[in-house]
């Protein structure tokens, strides 16, 4: 399905506009490697507008050659999760189950906020059906493959498949995702780039289809560390604080990580990092961090995320069960066995006081 969306003329604060080297040319360049590759069943886009991606890319392109004053993200594609509005397109969320529902009649805050500042929407991103899952597996629209694996036989991460590996390739330069437990960050690190999960709040959440709404945020996937800082810029309006010098920076490193059934090659790409990080002046202390076990038995069971899945989903669940992927429909149905809804709902909105009130 193509779906066309008029570019957005705005006026904003900027850094330098990318149009110069991000026109027309670079876009077909990624499309014909795009369609040079054969995508069965490992698809990272669901829906696509390419060609008036094109047209708007000139569009920024000849507004460059005026004096006229660009917006910051102009010259800058864009794709979008499949949980997240777009207008025009089904957010079907990776999932049969709504697949043939109505398209969405306008776009999430977050992509409207994005278009704004010039970013070309080019298209929709795969995922983990309903972004319940690390893997980046879908047995429905197919299983994404990292760029890094040469066989193309080793999974992209999720739940954001499609977005990693579409900046990866180089196809959008910034992919609007969402992070619960490393949604963006794990397919980000399995395709070599960089996934953000900002500060709750700090992303409007308006149009985004929840997983866990007390965990859930708008995160961002992009290339380098740089770009994904001037995304975020341009979303909030101001930079994030960088600690100056280097020796403000102080990272802890788990003192049980040789217990924690890393590969070898890992372990010492691991360590090297680390001797990287240390030469620069960064402080690295090694503490006990017997939490991060604890979570991933937490994660296994469900814990707080599989109780309010299984919230959202009770109902289609009752209705539909053989519309979901067997194993997000089972992880799903599990997720009622955790906590009794009737318990659970009427306390979460107690949190925040809860939380605000330790000063963490």
């Amino acid at each position: 399905m193509n779906t066309d969306v008029s570019p957005l003329h705005t006026q904003q604060d900027h850094a330098e506009p990318h149009i110069s080297a991000n026109g027309p040319a670079r876009l077909d360049r990624a499309l014909a490697d795009y369609a040079a590759r054969d995508w069965t069943d490992q698809a990272i886009f669901l829906n696509e507008r390419f060609e008036a991606a094109r047209a708007e890319l000139g569009h920024w392109q000849a507004l460059s050659r005026t004096s006229r004053e660009l917006p910051p993200l102009a010259g800058l594609t864009m794709t979008v999760k499949a949980c997240f509005d777009t207008a025009g397109w089904v957010s079907s969320c990776g999932s049969r189950v709504l697949q043939h529902a109505k398209p969405a009649m306008r776009s999430a805050a977050l992509v409207h906020k994005l278009r704004k500042a010039g970013a070309t929407l080019l298209a929709q991103t795969n995922m983990t059906e309903f972004a319940y899952g690390a893997l980046g597996v879908n047995t429905r629209f197919g299983t994404p493959r990292t760029p890094l694996d040469p066989t193309g036989t080793r999974i992209a991460g999720g739940s954001s498949s499609g977005a990693a590996v579409a900046v990866a390739r180089g196809y959008g330069d910034v992919a609007v995702c969402s992070d619960t437990s490393g949604s963006a960050r794990i397919p980000a690190a399995f395709c070599g780039v960089v996934g953000f999960k900002p500060s709750r709040a700090r992303y409007d959440t308006q149009g985004m289809h929840w997983l866990s709404t007390s965990f859930d945020v708008p995160g961002l996937i992009c290339p380098t560390v740089g770009l994904c800082r001037e995304v975020d810029r341009a979303i909030t309006g101001c930079g994030a604080d960088v600690p100056s010098p280097p020796l403000a920076i102080r990272l802890a490193v788990p003192c049980t990580l040789s217990d924690m059934g890393l590969d070898e090659d890992v372990h010492a790409l691991f360590r090297t990092c680390r001797d990287i990080l240390t030469a620069a002046g960064i402080t690295i202390h090694e503490i006990p961090l017997d939490s991060l076990m604890d979570s991933a038995r937490i994660a296994a069971e469900g814990g707080i995320i599989g109780a309010e899945a299984y919230a959202l989903h009770r109902h289609r669940l009752a209705t539909d069960f053989d519309g979901y992927d067997p194993v997000v429909g089972k992880r799903l149905l599990a997720g009622g066995k955790i906590l009794p809804i009737a318990m659970w709902m009427p306390c979460r909105p107690c949190l925040p006081a809860a939380t605000g009130s330790t000063g963490r």
